[in-house]
């Protein structure tokens, strides 16, 4: 069985994510209510002590409900969110959801998974399969793997298609129609 959010301390980091050259801060912490991870953003926030009684300027309820291993800045205003369920058991999967302020809105700016299952069989030897799957929502590319083959390109449709529902938004740019933004909504 998977830990559970509520189970997890808080992560926090420090990045600019708008780049208006002020710090922001980000935090991951369990709701106490559902144990799900919710997702706060603070604009401008600074590297000290945040004053408790500051609302966030964005928050993402029930985030993930799988296990949070870390939360951390990838560069030019990136945030990185990775967890697992399983972590390790007979059926596990770790993600990783890259998030991005573009346009004056956060946007899921890449998703990856990767997966490791395991099946005993009636005459006691185990199956394996592994795969993942890359998805950049920016560029509308996409790479699969099953087993130990290397990623393969994947369509744009077939990307979107397995996104889970009700957590984004598909948008399209208007500066350049025949490229999808996913949304990340509040």
């Amino acid at each position: 069985m998977t830990a559970r959010a509520q189970d997890e301390p808080p992560f926090e980091v420090t990045l600019d994510m708008d780049n208006d050259g002020r710090m922001d801060r980000a935090a991951i912490a369990a709701d106490p209510d559902s144990g799900l991870a919710d997702l706060s953003i603070y604009l401008a926030a600074g590297e000290g002590k945040l004053d408790p009684s500051r609302k966030p300027d964005f928050v993402k309820k029930a985030l993930t409900q799988d296990r949070i291993l870390g939360l951390e800045s990838k560069g030019k205003g990136s945030l990185v969110v990775t967890s697992c369920f399983g972590c390790g058991a007979n059926k596990s999967w770790d993600a990783t959801l890259a998030i991005v302020w573009c346009g004056g809105k956060f946007l899921v700016a890449g998703y990856s998974r990767d997966w490791d299952w395991n099946v005993q069989k009636a005459d006691g030897s185990v199956e394996t399969t592994l795969g993942g799957c890359d998805i950049n929502f920016l560029t509308g590319r996409g790479v699969a793997s099953k087993d130990l083959d290397d990623g393969k390109p994947v369509a744009e449709n077939s990307c979107r298609s397995h996104w889970p529902t009700g957590r984004t938004t598909i948008v399209r740019s208007p500066a350049n129609s025949d490229r999808r933004r996913t949304a990340l909504n509040g």
